[in-house]
């Protein structure tokens, strides 16, 4: 090659050469500064298409029930429930202490008046007054003490049931008892020999202080419905008017009056104790019912009107003395009152007494008598007795 043609070549080589370091001189950073690119993904690794867009609806958000509790969650599981009726309650025999029925204290109210007079009487009677000024003066003040008394108890010492109709009761039973007996002596004592009426109001004050103190205790420990106290003071009336008419009934014929009243009296003294052992039998057998005495003392009544045509057999002259009818008519006044016992009430339960306190939950006996009847036979007359067990 000529020595021209190496120079055009030489010169060639660094023109080009120049071009390629200006433009190298032109991509170089700054002092510095990152080299261009830096940063940017490769080629083939940009964001996937959509990068950058809104997310698709319901992007983010739970899906459906996240969050809330399964069905039940929180609940007790089965047999966990709401407590069973009852559950918390105090129970039986726990609760509030009962109270008396207002009856209750209406009879003892009833029974504590005469009682404050009578112990009045008694006192007035013992220290000898004759004086009607001063007389009474210890019967009005006790008169009005004993109901008072009977309120301040009531409201201080919360009585049980049955304890103020067993003091009622007993403080009738017992002024009877007394009655019967101050009767009995002043008829059949020899002359001079009368209590009088010291003696009356001496039986009939101590017989009903003591009568009260037993139907407190009594009613106290025993706990009886307030129908067993009516009917004890019952039979024992039945069994006293009962008795006095027997009595009487069963006197001589050619004995007087005065001397027939022995008879009487006699009579009405057994007849009363006899009427009282039989209602505490019964009464502790047989719950009874305040509408069952009612008709027993309507049955005694029929009973006694029901024998009077008896004494039209003794109309003439040949016949005994009218007063033997009386006999009769006393014992119908008892069958009367029993029997009406008997059909008053649906069932006779046999064992079925109970305190006053489970009165409303007492159950019913097992044994019970359902029917009563008669039935003839040969030579007399059968009783017929149904029940079941």
């Amino acid at each position: 090659m000529s020595r021209t043609a190496r120079g055009v070549a030489a010169g060639l080589f660094l023109v080009c050469l120049g071009r390629a370091g200006g433009a190298g001189a032109q991509q170089q950073p700054g002092p510095g500064q990152p080299p261009p690119g830096y940063g940017q993904p490769p080629p083939g690794y940009g964001p996937p298409p959509g990068y950058g867009q809104p997310p698709p609806p319901g992007y983010g958000q739970p899906p459906p029930g996240y969050g809330q509790p399964p069905p039940g969650y929180g609940q007790p599981p089965p047999g966990y429930g709401p407590p069973p009726p009852g559950y918390g309650q105090p129970p039986p025999g726990y609760g509030p202490p009962a109270k008396p029925e207002s009856s209750e204290l209406t009879w003892l109210y009833g029974a504590s008046i005469p009682y404050g007079v009578w112990l009045g009487v008694f006192v007035s009677s013992e220290a000898g007054l004759r004086d009607p000024a001063t007389f009474l003066i210890a019967p009005a003040l006790l008169g009005v003490a004993a109901p008072v008394g009977v309120y301040f108890v009531d409201q201080e010492a919360e009585l049980d049931p049955g304890v103020p109709a067993s003091v009622a009761a007993g403080i009738g039973v017992g002024a009877g008892q007394g009655l019967v007996v101050a009767l009995h002596q002043g008829v059949s004592a020899a002359p001079g020999e009368a209590w009088g009426f010291p003696g009356y109001s001496r039986a009939i004050a101590l017989g009903s202080t003591a009568g009260g103190v037993v139907g407190a205790l009594g009613g106290y420990y025993l706990e009886p419905p307030p129908e067993t106290p009516a009917l004890l003071a019952s039979t024992a009336v039945w069994g006293s008017l009962a008795g006095m008419m027997i009595g009487y009934g069963t006197t001589g014929a050619d004995q007087p009056a005065g001397e027939a009243d022995d008879g009487a009296s006699l009579g009405a003294l057994v007849g009363y104790d006899v009427g009282l052992g039989i209602g505490a039998v019964v009464s502790a057998l047989v719950a009874p019912e305040a509408d069952q005495i009612g008709w027993m003392w309507a049955g005694a009544g029929i009973g006694t009107l029901a024998s009077l045509p008896v004494y039209l057999f003794y109309l003439g002259d040949d016949t005994p003395p009218a007063k033997r009818g009386l006999v009769f008519s006393g014992v119908a006044l008892a069958l009367g009152a029993g029997a009406a016992g008997v059909f008053a009430s649906d069932e006779v339960e046999l064992g079925a007494r109970g305190g006053a306190r489970a009165a409303a939950s007492r159950e019913r006996s097992p044994v019970s008598v359902t029917s009563l009847s008669l039935a003839p036979t040969p030579g007399g007359v059968g009783l017929g007795l149904t029940g079941t067990f």
